[in-house]
Formats: C-alpha cells, structure tokens, sequence
C-alpha cells in the first residue's frame, strides 16, 4: 500500500530514468518498522523490487511471529 502511494504521488513528477532509484529511496526512508529500513541500509545494490521484497518478507514474519506466541 506505501509503494503504490508513492508511485501515484510520483506520477506528475519528472524523475524519468531515476524513478526507481527516487521511489526506493523514499520507501526506505518512510518505513516505520527500523529494523526493516536498518536491514536495507545495509544492503548493496539495493534495487526497489529488492528493498520491496525484504520489506514483504520481514513484515509477514514479523506478524507470523507474533500469532504464533
């Protein structure tokens, strides 16, 4: 749901060929959970679709932990 607002609120703006790079950025910036942004500051080459699918993973184990206890 935060990426598909950053990408709508990114639609008017002028990135071209940095979209990506900008719409990572701001995702790793605005994430709430610091152990996920911790995790992909520490990353190399850190690519959206990567920063978006750890972001998932950790998340949904995150809640998969906690139902479990």
């Amino acid at each position: 749901t935060y990426l598909a607002e950053l990408r709508r609120l990114a639609e008017n703006c002028k990135f071209e060929n940095v979209l990506d790079d900008s719409l990572r950025d701001r995702f790793v910036c605005g994430l709430t959970f610091e152990s996920i942004q911790r995790r992909l500051l520490s990353e190399d080459e850190l690519t959206l679709k990567k920063a978006t699918d750890v972001a998932i993973a950790m998340e949904t184990a995150a809640k998969d932990a906690e139902e479990l206890r």
